[in-house]
């Protein structure tokens, strides 16, 4: 984690990534990273994804996102809507946060959030890696530790999702 000044706010910036080998192949688990509704029932770091109505500025679908941060037996939560900026079928996908502007509020001063994933495949089957980067101070000291546990954690989530999908076709 890298702590800087903007705008005479300290911020710090996180690059949190991860890696998973899946046995399926790289459409398989692209279609399930593409859209952001069929991320959440396996990656706990969100806790819900709903459709946002479009606005004018986005360059793909939106929606609205609730991250979800366990601290001990607390769960620090922000709601945010994600926008996918990247769509490159079966390979690489970025959900990126972009708010509505609100009157009064400074669209720059929102912390970013950014969130990646990249398919590819490997002789098993498929890999992915997901990489979550944050922008902001909300999180305190202990946030890239927690946030790279919960993306650890996500992998047989994962592969459950897989064999679902995998039994239901």
């Amino acid at each position: 984690m890298t702590n800087i000044t903007f705008h005479g706010k300290t911020v710090c910036m996180m690059n949190v990534e991860a890696s998973f080998e899946a046995p399926c192949t790289p459409e398989l688990l692209f279609s399930i990273v593409e859209d952001l509704g069929n991320i959440t029932p396996w990656l706990d770091l969100l806790g819900g994804a709903e459709p946002s109505p479009a606005d004018p500025a986005d360059t793909g679908p939106a929606w609205g996102a609730t991250f979800a941060i366990k601290l001990g037996p607390l769960t620090k939560t922000k709601d945010v809507r994600l926008v996918r900026i990247v769509h490159s079928p079966h390979t690489d996908v970025v959900y990126e946060r972009h708010e509505f502007p609100i009157e009064g509020r400074d669209v720059a001063q929102i912390a970013m959030w950014r969130l990646t994933m990249t398919v590819s495949p490997t002789d098993a089957g498929s890999a992915l890696h997901v990489h979550v980067f944050y922008g902001g101070d909300a999180l305190g000291d202990m946030a890239e530790g927690i946030l790279t546990k919960e993306l650890k954690k996500s992998r047989p989530a994962l592969l459950k999702e897989i064999k679902r999908r995998i039994s239901v076709s």
